[in-house]
């Protein structure tokens, strides 16, 4: 089942711990292998119109519909295809195609960001679904819409996250939260100003940590890798949060301005409440 497996950040395959998901939308138990394809997408199979209905005045409307419904399952398939060949590009091209033909369809969506996931391009799948999801979903809250949630906050590249968590004694959660704002899951996103990766560490920064870690062999371009930038952003956060007596707020602050900034802030307006002093902080990105 496509739903039961997703890429680790080695780009192999490995077993998802969150409950099967079926792209349509449908949280069902594991199907058999055969077929899982066909049901990863609006349903066609048996969905045409009667040879009845092709008179009537709702003839053209129907087949009109039967025809995108046919042409989603066939992307949703290449797409599979493509993944189990191991051609990622391909096939994230190819769901280019059925996201342009879901309109404002949430399951077509849904369908194309379940598949962008099980490529690894978890920036694609929040892409896919975040028009949708503000509109429809971010400001009230129900069961039905847990599967959307997940795939707009991932548990992106869990087996480094949760290694680099427990070694740095970190929540994992709070490195994927800090990684998902710093590049939304993007592996190889350069910053204007030259932070690199998943956790956006400068090379400067990078180079001072692995002399700590005693990398002799590190090279900056290792920071595009995930399992080196992860490992890294998590030791860089944890020393924030001993530079900053465990607060959390000011280690995140920390962590995306700089501590001397921090530093500065509380200086100046260290004695405010903390709503207030995140309220001041003068950098827009650091504050939101």
């Amino acid at each position: 089942d496509i739903d039961r497996e997703m890429p680790d950040a080695n780009g192999g395959w490995k077993a998802a711990q969150e409950p099967a998901v079926q792209a349509d939308g449908s949280d069902d138990e594991a199907r058999p292998d055969a077929g899982a394809t066909a049901d990863a997408g609006p349903k066609a199979q048996g969905a045409g119109p009667k040879a009845s209905n092709a008179g009537n005045g709702n003839g053209a409307a129907l087949m009109d519909r039967f025809t995108a419904m046919s042409r989603d399952t066939l992307s949703v398939n290449k797409s599979a295809a493509l993944m189990r060949l191991g051609l990622a590009e391909a096939a994230s091209n190819e769901l280019a195609r059925l996201k342009e033909n879901a309109g404002n369809d949430p399951d077509g969506h849904y369908a194309a960001a379940t598949l962008y996931a099980l490529t690894g391009d978890y920036y694609r799948a929040i892409v896919t679904l975040r028009t949708i999801f503000i509109a429809q979903m971010l400001r009230r809250y129900r069961l039905a819409d847990k599967k959307y949630w997940r795939r707009m906050f991932p548990l992106a590249y869990r087996g480094h996250v949760e290694a680099a968590a427990a070694a740095h004694r970190l929540d994992p959660l709070l490195v994927l939260a800090i990684m998902r704002e710093e590049s939304n899951f993007r592996p190889r996103v350069v910053s204007p100003v030259g932070a690199r990766g998943l956790m956006q560490i400068m090379p400067k920064t990078g180079k001072q940590i692995a002399s700590r870690k005693k990398k002799d062999d590190f090279d900056t371009d290792d920071l595009f890798t995930p399992q080196v930038n992860i490992t890294f952003g998590s030791w860089y956060l944890r020393e924030l949060l001993v530079k900053f007596n465990g607060q959390v707020p000011m280690s995140i602050s920390g962590y995306n301005a700089g501590p001397g900034a921090v530093e500065r802030w509380l200086r100046n307006k260290g004695s405010l409440d903390l709503d207030e002093f995140i309220e001041e902080i003068p950098y827009k990105e650091t504050r939101n």
